[in-house]
């Protein structure tokens, strides 16, 4: 998926993505830095509760790259 850096429709695509692959709302994960800079750091709310799913799913992301 790809959006141009044009009024934050990167960022969202991002976030939407994000949302899709975890299987999580997308309302729960939040920009909190770097907005318009290629790196980003997203909080990822209630992301606790499931630690141990998202955790898994982060690593076999990496393990695919």
């Amino acid at each position: 998926m790809r959006a141009v850096p044009e009024k934050g429709r990167a960022n969202s695509a991002l976030i939407a993505l994000l949302a899709k692959a975890l299987d999580w709302p997308k309302g729960a994960i939040l920009l909190e830095s770097g907005d318009t800079n290629r790196l980003k750091r997203l909080r990822i709310r209630d992301g606790a509760h499931a630690a141990a799913r998202l955790t898994t799913i982060i690593d076999i992301w990496v393990q695919a790259t």
